[in-house]
C-alpha cells in the first residue's frame, strides 16, 4: 500500500512525502526533495551528492515516484506529471550491453550513484569468477555494484524481467508494472543493442525514464548533454 501526501516544509526546503508499507507490513516514510534537480546527468547527480540533506533517489524509490507522478490524486505530485519533470529521469544506473558474440552475452547493470560515467569509451573487463549467482541465475559482483544479467534470463513479465528487476528491486518493478497497467501507457526497456551484430566490443550507457506519446520508456543513452531531472531522497540520520 501507498499513500502519497503533499508537500512539507522542514529543514529549509519542501519535500514530496509517501508512506509505503512493504510486503513485510512495515511502513516506511520516504520524503524526495521538491522540486526535482534539472541539468545533464553528470550535473544532476552532482548538485544532489553535494547536498548533505538528501541521496540519489534509486530503486524502489523510482518506481514509487513514477507512481505518484501517473496515478496519485494529490495536486502537488499531479503538478509533476503535468509538468516537464516526467520527460526524462535520471537513474543513477548505467547499462554495460555485452557482445551478442561474446560468451557474455547480456548486460550488466552498473550502480553510478554519483554519475561519474563520462561517455568517454574505455576499457571494459569483466570476469564472473569471484561473482555471486543469485536465485534468479543473474550474477552479482563482490562490491555489488554490478549485476550481469544473461541473454538467457532477460525476457519475461514486465514485473518478472530481469532487467527491470535488477534496476528497481522486485517490490519496485512490481509496483511499476502495476502503475503502468493502471495508467494505461505503453512501456518497453530499449535493449536493441543486446542482440546487435555491429555490438562488437562492450557499450556502456547512462539510464533514464522517456515520457513520451502516451508511454514511459527505460533508455539507454550515450549522449552526455541530454538535458533531465533526477530526484534526491531525504537522507536517514546515521
Amino acid at each position: 500500500m501507498v499513500l502519497f501526501g503533499e508537500v512539507v516544509t522542514s529543514d529549509g526546503r519542501e519535500w514530496l512525502s509517501c508512506t509505503y508499507q512493504n510486503s513485510d507490513l512495515r511502513s516506511n516514510n520516504m520524503h524526495f526533495a521538491y522540486p526535482p534537480f534539472r541539468g545533464t546527468r553528470s550535473e544532476c547527480f552532482r548538485a544532489i551528492n553535494a547536498d548533505h540533506q538528501i541521496v540519489p533517489a534509486e530503486g524502489l524509490d523510482l518506481a514509487l515516484i513514477i507512481q505518484g507522478m501517473l496515478n496519485s490524486r494529490t495536486p502537488r505530485w499531479q503538478a509533476l506529471r503535468d509538468s516537464s519533470f516526467l520527460k526524462y529521469i535520471f537513474a543513477p544506473v548505467n547499462f554495460i550491453f555485452m557482445p551478442p558474440s561474446s560468451e557474455l552475452s547480456g548486460v550488466v547493470v552498473e550502480r553510478d550513484l554519483q554519475g561519474q560515467w563520462t561517455g568517454r569509451r574505455e576499457a571494459i573487463n569483466i570476469n564472473l569468477s569471484d561473482w555471486r549467482k543469485n536465485k534468479h541465475g543473474l550474477y552479482v559482483s563482490p562490491d555489488q555494484a554490478r549485476t550481469f544479467v544473461p541473454y538467457s534470463r532477460y525476457s519475461g513479465k514486465l514485473q518478472d524481467h530481469r532487467l527491470l528487476v535488477t534496476i528497481l528491486g522486485e517490490e519496485g518493478a512490481e509496483i511499476f508494472a502495476r502503475t503502468i497497467k493502471d495508467a494505461r501507457m505503453e512501456t518497453s526497456i530499449h535493449d536493441s543493442l543486446i542482440t546487435a551484430d555491429c555490438l562488437t566490443e562492450p557499450e556502456r550507457m547512462g539510464l533514464f525514464f522517456d515520457y513520451n506519446d502516451g508511454g514511459l520508456f527505460l533508455v539507454g543513452n550515450i549522449g552526455l548533454d541530454l538535458v533531465g531531472y533526477a530526484f534526491g531522497k531525504r537522507r536517514i540520520a546515521e
